[in-house]
């Protein structure tokens, strides 16, 4: 079956009359997406990945419906009156449309005003009492990532894979996550868990939305806050160099809405140094993956190897850990 008629049976099962068109959306790493055109409107239309469960689609219309109520730009999911769509195993989620700036141009006032969503989005979450049913297993959860890294460079028939980490670079690693880890002591509400640039909307030239809701999680806001300043702080030629500047710019503009007492300069530095170490870690730990099996995507056009990248990112991501941890000594 072709994908248009696939589309068409998807949005009939939905309960529309008439499709007219649909384009596909490139960028996304996990589900299948495209903008359709049904019944005089427009909606974006995803097939999920088989990972994700009917517990993510009910979380997705809890957590949005909420949001929605507190005057939260956010898409409105389609929950047919049956139950959600589903064939050969796969789900399809179906999302109105919303309209922003296709390849925008990012200023510096964009970024601030991500930090400053992100702080309004939080504030709207805080009053949710809900626990989302679907978590991605072991999302943002360092310590088990630690655990694997000390258990597979351990191993004898690793030992080139180690060599080529670094064994020190390793036990920095371990040392460091242990001082580093405090996410679990702080308060805890449904965070978005991915906030990097390329999930908010831009429109008419300012920040309308965060999208991509995959990742809702209980955890602290801190999670959110610091995945976003490590991502929107790296500068240089390998993205290596921390600019502090930039960090301190928009921390203030989060905790300008968002000023809870434990939000302290230090405890976001903190935050960012730890969620920069997880990453790294998580590269370390997929360079011990079988070829063709990491959980990393191989982008087979830049590196011969998964492992090749996984190094390579390892040692990027590593060296930007160290310039921020070497600030909080």
């Amino acid at each position: 079956m072709s994908i248009s008629k696939k589309i068409n049976k998807i949005l009939v099962d939905y309960g529309f009359s008439e499709f007219i068109n649909w384009e596909k959306i490139d960028g996304g790493k996990i589900n299948f997406s495209a903008k359709v055109y049904a019944d005089g409107n427009q909606y974006l239309l995803q097939a999920l990945s088989p990972i994700f469960t009917e517990d993510l689609m009910d979380d997705t219309d809890v957590i949005l419906g909420h949001l929605a109520k507190k005057s939260i730009p956010v898409p409105k999911i389609i929950r047919p009156d049956n139950g959600w769509i589903k064939t050969n195993g796969q789900l399809w989620r179906l999302m109105e449309w919303l309209e922003h700036d296709e390849s925008p141009f990012i200023t510096d006032n964009n970024l601030i005003q991500c930090a400053e969503f992100l702080a309004k989005f939080h504030l709207a979450l805080e009053d949710l009492d809900y626990k989302p049913k679907y978590k991605i297993p072991h999302f943002h959860e360092t310590k088990y990532f630690l655990e694997q890294l000390n258990d597979l460079s351990c191993h004898p028939e690793s030992e080139d894979i180690t060599d080529q980490i670094g064994i020190h670079n390793i036990r920095t690693i371990l040392d460091a996550g242990q001082k580093l880890m405090f996410f679990d002591t702080l308060p805890q509400q449904i965070i978005h868990g991915d906030p990097k640039l390329g999930n908010y909307l831009i429109k008419n030239g300012r920040v309308l939305t965060l999208i991509d809701y995959d990742t809702f999680m209980l955890g602290s806001v801190l999670i959110d806050l610091c995945d976003m300043l490590r991502s929107l702080c790296k500068y240089g030629t390998n993205r290596t160099e921390f600019d502090f500047i930039a960090f301190d710019l928009l921390s203030d503009a989060y905790c300008r809405y968002n000023n809870k007492d434990y939000l302290t300069p230090k405890k976001i530095l903190q935050g960012t140094a730890l969620i920069a170490l997880e990453l790294a870690t998580r590269y370390a730990v997929d360079c011990y993956s079988e070829p063709g099996k990491e959980y990393f995507f191989h982008k087979k056009d830049l590196y011969d190897t998964g492992l090749e990248q996984n190094l390579a990112s390892f040692r990027a991501e590593y060296q930007y850990f160290q310039n921020i941890y070497k600030l909080l000594k």
